[in-house]
Order: structure tokens, then C-alpha cells, then sequence
């Protein structure tokens, strides 16, 4: 079973080759959330953090966007607000370079 933070690093390395062929992406965290739940699905993975508390555990936005800053991987950085929520600004070869 992985534990929330190797989930987040896989699913990071996973959007790095998806979108291998653009150098930088900005995407809302609803959208990335959107992604997440897709690839726990193709990958039979709970997308659930890991319950260390008795407070409810599921995946939200605020929550996987935390999950991803706390790994400090270099090439994701905060970008702007929209009206759809906020948003990351992916590096995608600065991200590749992260996991080399």
C-alpha cells in the first residue's frame, strides 16, 4: 500500500510524462484534481490520503495542492488566481530533472 506521499510523487512524475511535449503548464487545482482521481483509477490506487487521524481523509483540492508544495520539487511553483481557484505552474523539464 503507498502512503500519500509516494501517491503525490508518482502522480507528479506521471504529469511530467503526459505532458512531456510542453515546457510549461498552468493548471487550477480542480483541474489537477480532476487528473489525480483519473490516474488512482487507471492505477487501482485509493485516492484517499492516508488516514492519521479520525478526521475525514478524502482528497480535496486545498489538500492535494498542499501535498504537492510540502514535496518542494523544483519546477512547480505557485501561479495565479482565477476564477475556477487557484492555480500551479508546472516546469516540465525542471520536474523531469527532479526525478533523474
Amino acid at each position: 500500500m503507498m502512503n500519500t506521499k509516494d501517491k503525490i510523487l508518482s502522480f507528479v512524475k506521471h504529469l511530467a510524462s503526459k505532458y512531456s511535449d510542453d515546457d510549461v503548464l498552468e493548471l487550477v487545482m480542480s483541474d489537477v484534481l480532476k487528473l489525480y482521481f483519473e490516474w488512482c483509477s487507471e492505477n487501482s490506487i485509493s485516492p484517499n490520503s492516508s488516514p492519521a487521524t479520525n478526521f475525514n481523509s478524502s482528497m480535496t483540492c486545498a489538500r492535494l495542492g498542499r501535498n504537492i508544495q510540502v514535496l518542494k520539487i523544483s519546477g512547480i511553483t505557485k501561479g495565479s488566481h482565477t476564477r475556477k481557484g487557484n492555480s500551479n505552474i508546472y516546469n516540465i523539464k525542471e520536474i523531469k530533472s527532479h526525478f533523474v
